[in-house]
């Protein structure tokens, strides 16, 4: 499952969502119900936006395995959670 603002390539046997802000369809919204869902990993790209990464965070809490995606351009930079 992926959650994307736009999709830009389409993945066979991959849920892909497109998010909609008018309708409330928001990375923090698509999050919650992937996780209603129960997956066993959880990837959050936009870590650095609060919302996600509290809902990360709260997943972890409840032994889902959670794993930020880094990109060699970026450093580390400390969690103010």
């Amino acid at each position: 499952m992926t959650a994307e603002d736009p999709v830009e390539f389409q993945l066979g046997g991959v849920n892909q969502v497109q998010m909609k802000e008018q309708i409330g369809l928001n990375l923090p919204a698509a999050l919650r119900a992937f996780l209603r869902q129960d997956p066993n990993i959880i990837l959050v790209a936009k870590f650095e936006i609060l919302k996600p990464r509290e809902i990360a965070i709260e997943a972890a809490l409840t032994r889902h395995r959670c794993c930020q995606r880094c990109t060699p351009t970026e450093r580390p930079k400390p969690s103010p959670v």
